[in-house]
């Protein structure tokens, strides 16, 4: 897969990145997230992506697609401290991917989906 396509990310401490975090979540993309989203749409296809993999994308489009995957993950899992976890019970570890998805109105949007790896059970 070629990556000269896809610009680096702007080091942290960028004005472009201090303006990313003072921005509220669900505002309109502008522009230039619009390029880069499009820029990802063509990189993958609509195939999933890591976060690792999406460097190029202003954190807040990233940041905002996971909360809104957390929230709806919330509602179907109960969370508890590791201390009161009981010595019996799986742990199920996860990762998170990404996805362009072409809306009705032909936009395109960044998804996240919480992915569990599986059961890791010790007894097996």
């Amino acid at each position: 897969m070629d990556t000269a396509a896809i610009p680096e990310r702007k080091p942290e401490n960028t004005p472009m990145h201090v303006s990313e975090i003072q921005l509220q979540p669900g505002r309109e993309l502008t522009s230039k997230e619009n390029e880069d989203v499009q820029l990802y749409f063509d990189r993958f296809q609509g195939k999933e992506f890591l976060l690792s993999q999406a460097q190029a994308l202003p954190t807040r489009v990233t940041q905002n697609a996971y909360m809104r995957e957390e929230k709806i993950f919330k509602e179907t899992v109960k969370e508890v401290y590791v201390t009161n976890v009981p010595k019996d019970v799986n742990v199920i570890t996860s990762h998170v991917l990404y996805k362009v998805k072409v809306l009705d109105d032909h936009s395109k949007t960044v998804r996240a989906r919480i992915a569990p790896h599986g059961n890791k059970d010790s007894e097996k």
